[in-house]
């Protein structure tokens, strides 16, 4: 079935939190920036910063939610529209903040996790940076995100890609030269996300993979 984002998906902005109050001492209130996203996709724990004043409870976000980001200060524009999930803590806080899209709203009809690995995958981004506005800082919007257009397959074809995309990644993540296998994943996404979703060959594919994952 063809469909846009905007079909499936309500993105809320984050809340301008002010720049006084931010700091790079750890006081466990993490206030998510571009910053905590990986290249490639994934949400990125190191070089936090943090919130120390009061914050609006609206705005805080929890574990396993998903988001986005807005905004790309690179040359090579290689993190924007990218989608990260917040992480489980029972320490810390996370704040979301501006330039930071929260998904909310998906329709039933789009998996979740199937989701977050789509607007992993080069293609999707490729497009959201070919749209972008600005020179040095580079922004995108709900809008343009909205208009992102893909085929999608039946539901539980959607649940198979995405279990297998995580298991995948949870091995990669498990080696520490995680930016060697950074490659090897975007080429796994790519092919999925280009391929004819017919499940039999994918779950072939999907093994050989795994079990390539198993040796880095």
């Amino acid at each position: 079935m063809r469909c846009k984002l905007g079909d499936l998906i309500f993105i809320k902005h984050g809340y301008a939190f002010k720049g006084e109050n931010i700091s790079t001492i750890d006081n466990g209130i993490v206030l998510v920036t571009p910053g905590n996203f990986l290249i490639g996709g994934g949400f990125k724990e190191s070089k936090c910063k943090f919130f120390n004043a009061e914050y609006p409870n609206d705005y805080i976000l929890h574990g396993g939610d998903l988001i986005v980001t807005m905004t790309d200060l690179s040359k090579d524009i290689d993190t924007l529209g990218y989608s990260a999930l917040v992480p489980y803590s029972e320490h810390r806080i996370y704040l979301h903040n501006q330039r930071i899209g929260l998904i909310e709203s998906i329709d039933e009809k789009i998996d979740k996790m199937y989701l977050y690995w789509l607007m992993r995958s080069p293609m999707y981004q490729k497009s959201i940076a070919a749209t972008s506005s600005g020179s040095t800082v580079h922004h995108t919007s709900p809008a343009r995100i909205y208009e992102y257009g893909f085929d999608l397959p039946v539901l539980s074809v959607q649940i198979r890609i995405a279990s297998i995309l995580s298991a995948i990644d949870n091995k990669i993540c498990n080696n520490t030269m995680i930016n060697e296998n950074l490659p090897f994943r975007l080429v796994i996404i790519c092919y999925i996300f280009t391929f004819d979703t017919s499940i039999s060959p994918f779950i072939s594919f999907g093994s050989k993979v795994s079990r390539r994952a198993e040796r880095c």
